[in-house]
């Protein structure tokens, strides 16, 4: 959709990409934040956020509720 269009059109340029749905890291998006349990969480896109020359620290990760993707 619209959403997918806009990510492809920031190509690897380096700006993280985030958005309220935790399904946006499976569609090209770097961390989707949703609510579970009356918390707010978050998803991360790893490879991604690597992609675009992002490096995202090790203690963002460990609190991530699911990583998709890597570096190379």
């Amino acid at each position: 959709g619209e959403r997918i269009q806009r990510l492809q059109a920031l190509g690897n340029n380096a700006v993280l990409t985030i958005a309220d749905s935790g399904d946006f890291p499976r569609e090209g998006g770097m961390i989707g934040l949703f609510v579970a349990a009356n918390r707010v969480q978050f998803s991360v896109n790893l490879g991604a956020a690597h992609g675009a020359g992002l490096k995202l620290s090790s203690r963002m990760l460990q609190l991530a509720h699911s990583i998709q993707g890597g570096p190379p």
